[in-house]
């Protein structure tokens, strides 16, 4: 979600003509989200459980990412998009806190600096896949439309990410 909204959003905004200071404004004030989870992360553990808390978010994420996908047809695309961004940036944000107090719970400190290893390996892996294979998923989808319809490119990588956010909620729903 992190590279979403401070990543791939940038070039869907820029793609659809917006300037770059809407671009920076936009994703400045979207990226407070994860500077300021302390504030509400007491509530994460006062309220419900941090798995419950997970996949909840995960939901959450897998929505607002369709709903992302939906902006890009939209005629006001920009307070929907930036609607959904904002969404996906507390999320994202609440997953964190959630997860993080979930694995200090249930591993030890041994399995904790493993898992920790495994998280940083991973977002590396998202960061990637977020700045290459989906933004050239946008990109060649515009291509194939024959009059690059960025619109159609930008849904399909959102639907990418709303259809693994929705996967992986289910799966940890389960297990």
């Amino acid at each position: 979600p992190y590279t979403i909204v401070n990543m791939m959003a940038v070039v869907f905004y820029k793609n659809l003509g917006a300037d770059n200071d809407f671009i920076a404004k936009v994703t400045s004030v979207l990226s407070i989200a994860w500077t300021l989870k302390f504030i509400w992360a007491p509530l994460v553990d006062i309220y419900g459980t941090r798995r419950g808390w997970i996949v909840v978010a995960q939901l959450v994420l897998a929505a607002m990412s369709l709903l992302l996908a939906g902006s890009a047809f939209a005629a006001d695309n920009v307070a929907l998009s930036v609607s959904a961004l904002a969404l996906i940036a507390i999320a994202s944000a609440t997953h964190d806190v959630a997860i993080d107090g979930y694995y200090m719970d249930v591993l030890n400190k041994k399995q904790q600096a493993v898992y920790v290893g495994v998280r940083n390996a991973i977002y590396k892996i998202a960061v990637l896949v977020g700045q290459g294979p989906l933004v050239m998923l946008a990109g060649y989808v515009a291509i194939a439309k024959g009059k690059s319809d960025y619109s159609t490119g930008w849904a399909a990588s959102f639907c990418v990410c709303g259809a693994l956010f929705l996967l992986f909620g289910i799966l940890h729903l389960f297990i």
